[in-house]
């Protein structure tokens, strides 16, 4: 995808096919679009949570509780958005890798209004751990996140919707218990000398004859 710059805004320039469904013509060419934005982003996010520990008889319990705001904005800036229908068409079985974008005061260039886009983002969620025996844990927790979209053209244009879910979770964690290996026994060693001396070769004191 080529990029330039036009001032302290970056713009984003691509080249697809143009329409949707196109088909390959007969001397096997695709016609293409050329279509450019320039535009500023900010993402702010907070996330706060706390988590609170206890024991009740057997069991151990952990409970988690919080939520996160987050907004999102996405507005055109520099030369805006502007496209060529008609770009250039290529072969489909050998295509240029090398293409030169147009300066932005080519005519073929068509702008487009301004266009400005937020979404605000809102969560809270809460889960509950439970540590029934050293091998178990039970979990349960929720989500619930609401979200608000707007977008609105210097035209005049505005659309905005305001979708939001609901996400519950269960589950549970078994972990298996390691086998211990074993090692074979090995005995011990004796503290007696001759114990260590086989019988065949144990010393034996000389014996005295006697002179008649």
């Amino acid at each position: 995808m080529p990029s330039g710059e036009s001032g302290i805004h970056p713009i984003s320039n691509a080249l697809r096919p143009f329409g949707n469904g196109q088909t390959v013509a007969a001397d096997d060419t695709v016609s293409r679009s050329l279509s450019l934005r320039s535009f500023d982003t900010t993402d702010l996010q907070f996330e706060a949570n706390a988590i609170h520990e206890f024991s009740h008889g057997p069991t151990d319990w952990r409970v988690l509780a919080g939520g996160d705001v987050r907004r999102t904005t996405i507005e055109d800036a520099g030369p805006g958005r502007g496209n060529i229908v008609d770009f250039d068409t290529i072969d489909v079985f050998d295509p240029k890798t090398s293409t030169a974008i147009p300066s932005l005061d080519d005519p073929r260039i068509s702008f487009f209004s301004d266009t400005e886009q937020q979404t605000d983002t809102y969560g809270f969620y809460a889960q509950v751990d439970a540590w029934i025996h050293d091998r178990l844990k039970l979990l349960a927790g929720a989500r619930y996140t609401a979200l608000t979209y707007e977008y609105e053209e210097a035209s005049g244009f505005r659309f905005e919707e305001s979708p939001d879910s609901f996400d519950p979770r269960v589950g549970r964690c078994l972990r298996r218990r390691r086998r211990r290996r074993s090692t074979p026994a090995t005995a011990a060693p004796s503290s007696s000398r001759s114990a260590s001396i086989p019988a065949s070769r144990s010393p034996s004191k000389p014996s005295r004859s006697r002179r008649a």
